[in-house]
């Protein structure tokens, strides 16, 4: 029998052990009726991030699941922690919550009439692969390479879409990041797929060590962290969609949920982010076969604003 778990963001930090060793420890382990959700979030509506799907792991003796964001029609990246201990990726899901994924069998999926457009889909796993096979296996730091390709054995149709990887410039003058899973922190609602605007406490992570997040990687990876512990990502959003917004409203993903920065497996101690900068983005690239990076054909135009005397 299998035990049903979330993969843990909250817990997957950095333990400093009496001989210096770091060592990523931490389980949840949640019923069916588990609740599960972005700490302080808001839900997405039908058409928002469709690209963000629950991605299901099993082995011989568990099931976990974990969020991932979907980079081309038949391929998905989640964070590579979410295999630690034997488990694989089997099923990849699109859906607005995790009761709607738990419904639906691999290659499937499920009609919303008039349109006849799929509300829910999901596909198999047909192969996957990890940055740092070694840090996984021995469950290391992942710091900066915590990245998983999964290549799916059908592709998504819309509403699903996939969304480019877009340039870290876009941090430069960026305050906040928009988080989105599924994950838990325990509170009474339901699985549904939420989103929270989260502050950059060190958009680097420069210079180190940053005070409260000391195991995160300089020119790699990002930290957030809401000073109040309000927002914040859970166990179960890891390997989801980290954005900031641009200048023109638009949400550009730049990076993915890694792990927390505390020792607690409860939310609102703040997130690490991987972020997928020019060495990431060739390695993703290479494994998905195709560029993940490409850009508006148009380039963004300011939002019209209604004209107003005198000028009209």
């Amino acid at each position: 029998m299998r035990i049903l778990q979330w993969i843990a963001l909250g817990t997957l930090g950095v333990i400093l052990t009496a001989n210096g060793q770091e060592n990523v420890i931490g389980w949840v382990s949640v019923d069916g009726g588990a609740d599960i959700l972005v700490k302080g979030g808001i839900e997405a509506s039908v058409n928002d991030f469709t690209e963000t799907v629950v991605v299901e792991f099993e082995s011989a003796s568990e099931q976990a699941y974990c969020t991932g964001v979907l980079i081309a029609t038949d391929a998905v990246l989640t964070a590579a922690h979410c295999g630690y201990r034997k488990l694989v990726p089997v099923r990849v899901t699109a859906a607005t919550s995790l009761s709607q994924a738990l419904k639906l069998g691999a290659g499937g999926y499920a009609k919303t009439p008039p349109t006849g457009l799929p509300q829910v889909q999901s596909a198999a796993v047909a192969s996957f692969a990890v940055m740092d096979v070694g840090a996984v296996a021995q469950g290391r730091n992942l710091g900066g390479r915590d990245l998983m390709v999964i290549k799916m054995r059908t592709g998504f149709i819309s509403p699903a879409s996939p969304i480019a990887i877009s340039s870290l410039s876009g941090l430069n003058d960026a305050r906040y990041v928009r988080i989105v899973g599924f994950g838990d922190d325990g509170q009474a609602n339901a699985g549904r797929k939420l989103f929270a605007d989260v502050p950059i406490a060190s958009s680097r992570c420069t210079p180190a060590p940053v005070p409260g997040a000391a195991s995160c990687k300089a020119g790699r990876e990002l930290f957030a962290r809401d000073p109040q512990g309000a927002f914040d990502a859970c166990p179960g959003d890891s390997g989801g969609p980290v954005y900031v917004r641009s200048q023109f409203g638009r949400y550009r993903l730049v990076g993915i949920a890694s792990r927390a920065s505390g020792f607690s497996s409860q939310c609102g101690g703040g997130t690490i982010v991987t972020l997928l900068d020019a060495e990431r983005l060739s390695w993703i690239s290479s494994q998905v076969g195709v560029q993940v990076n490409a850009q508006p054909l148009k380039p963004e135009l300011l939002v019209a604003k209604p004209c107003e005397p005198p000028a009209c």
